[in-house]
């Protein structure tokens, strides 16, 4: 039998404003074909002050909008 396993933790924040969406997953390949099973998932919500500023974001500044980045990552 040929088979590979991966564990893997995914990050996605999309423009629902809800949270950061995590997920860790276990990846198989066997004879070429792949399955998976999600172990975990969770959102964790935005900080209010995050919210705001992310909700607001389009009327950033570059500047602005460069620090809201490193806070948010």
């Amino acid at each position: 039998m040929n088979q590979k396993s991966y564990h893997i933790i995914g990050l996605m924040s999309g423009t629902s404003l809800d949270g950061l969406d995590i997920s860790y997953c276990r990846y198989t390949k066997q004879n070429d074909k792949w399955s998976f099973d999600v172990i975990h998932c969770e959102t964790i919500q935005y900080p209010e002050k995050i919210f705001t500023q992310l909700a607001h974001s389009t009327y950033l500044s570059n500047e602005k909008l460069i620090l809201l980045d490193k806070q948010l990552g």
